[in-house]
């Protein structure tokens, strides 16, 4: 069931805080409500009809079965956003997002090939053949492969709709997805620099846990 969203409950979550207004987007000028000691306020009517929009965009992807990948490389919310994404059915990739990974696919397919092969691998008599010494270093090397691939090792093909946190700091992934043309949803702040459809558009609080969390749960649960 989709989260019923208000002004008020926008606000209480901090959505509405923008970044220091030296540090603001021209681009993003239409979305503020005003300044006020020297931060960016934005107007809370048009997070409301944005975050409408992205909910609406998922729960039509969610209906049709689609591959739906959400990116966000925050630390603060790393844990959060595996558990919410496996919880719902979503891949996603919550660390340092591999500078290929749309226009390469075929590696990345690879890659994930081979997880799944090393994951399989740990569960088999084979394994326990191995010295302990081994094991331990298999474990480890397996381990860093899945902090990067764990979230998307179950997709079959090239998403078809990625949802971006964050996206100020994530400019080469966003140039991937407009040269591949896949379809998307792009969350920023007003420090933002590139047009984009209004309709395919949040601009919100980004630096916020609390905000982070509502706009997570709000695209989760939609």
């Amino acid at each position: 069931m989709s989260m019923s969203l208000t002004v008020e409950a926008l606000c209480e979550a901090q959505l509405h805080v923008g970044s220091l207004k030296n540090e603001a987007s021209p681009k993003t000028r239409k979305f503020w409500h005003g300044v006020q000691h020297n931060v960016v306020v934005i107007n809370p009517e048009a997070i409301k009809w944005q975050l409408e929009q992205a909910q609406q965009k998922i729960k039509e992807a969610k209906a049709e079965k689609k591959q739906i990948l959400v990116v966000c490389d925050k630390s603060m919310y790393t844990e959060e956003l595996e558990k919410l994404s496996e919880a719902y059915g979503f891949h996603y990739l919550n660390e340092k997002v591999p500078g290929w990974f749309l226009t390469n696919f075929d590696t990345l397919m690879r890659r994930i090939k081979d997880l799944n092969s090393r994951l399989l691998f740990i569960d088999s008599e084979d394994f326990l053949r191995m010295t302990k010494k081994e094991q331990v270093a298999y474990k480890r090397d397996v381990a860093k492969i899945q902090q990067v691939y764990g979230g998307v090792r179950r997709l079959t093909h090239k998403p078809d709709l990625v949802v971006v946190i964050d996206a100020a700091w994530l400019t080469n992934f966003l140039n991937e997805l407009k040269k591949e043309k896949i379809d998307n949803v792009v969350c920023c702040s007003t420090d933002f620099s590139q047009w984009r459809d209004e309709s395919k558009l949040l601009v919100a609080n980004m630096k916020s846990y609390k905000s982070l969390d509502f706009i997570m749960n709000s695209i989760f649960k939609a």
